[in-house]
């Protein structure tokens, strides 16, 4: 005789376990999450995450406060031609025009690297006047080109430096762009 009291379970248990552990849930059947109710204001305006301090345990806060960063910058680089400019250093070879010129090729190079939606003019200062060199643009060719031509011409330096009119230019130039652009004014003097 066969005994048909012991039956064959027909479910899997470990299925069961799981079920019963932790219900699973789509994530638009759990509660509403208000992210934005966990947003403050700091000091200098921006926004932080109230609930968390900082990404990385130690890391130093990346804003200084009154310190305003724009993304969009316009640079005005003046450039002292007056008569000392010309002259020859026994530590500026061959003549510190040259040497400026160089520095200010290699600056407007970096400074397009490291800033590619900004814009920059190149000024110039001598026989007690200024003038625009270059007009704002983002084209690095046509500043250092321009730059060379200055290094390169014997006409480029004489007279005296005007700081307030290569200032009342620069504030005239500056004038025409838009207030969110971050205006700034770079010197190289002789």
């Amino acid at each position: 005789a066969v005994d048909h009291t012991t039956a064959i379970p027909t479910h899997n248990t470990h299925m069961e376990e799981d079920a019963e552990a932790e219900p699973q849930s789509y994530a638009w059947e759990s509660e509403l999450q208000r992210t934005w109710d966990a947003v403050e204001e700091t000091a200098d305006g921006s926004l932080r995450s109230a609930a968390a301090g900082s990404w990385r345990p130690g890391e130093k806060p990346s804003v200084q406060v009154g310190v305003r960063r724009g993304v969009m910058r316009a640079v005005l680089l003046v450039l002292d031609c007056s008569r000392h400019a010309a002259e020859h250093d026994v530590e500026m070879k061959p003549s510190r025009l040259s040497v400026m010129c160089d520095a200010a090729s290699d600056f407007a190079g970096r400074f397009f690297e490291q800033n590619p939606v900004s814009t920059l003019a190149v000024l110039v200062t001598r026989r007690e006047k200024a003038e625009a060199l270059t007009q704002l643009s983002c084209n690095v060719r046509q500043h250092q080109q321009a730059l060379r031509a200055l290094a390169a011409s014997d006409d480029g330096c004489g007279g005296d430096a005007s700081l307030q009119n290569a200032l009342e230019l620069a504030r005239d130039t500056l004038s025409s762009v838009a207030s969110f652009v971050s205006r700034e004014v770079l010197l190289l003097s002789s």
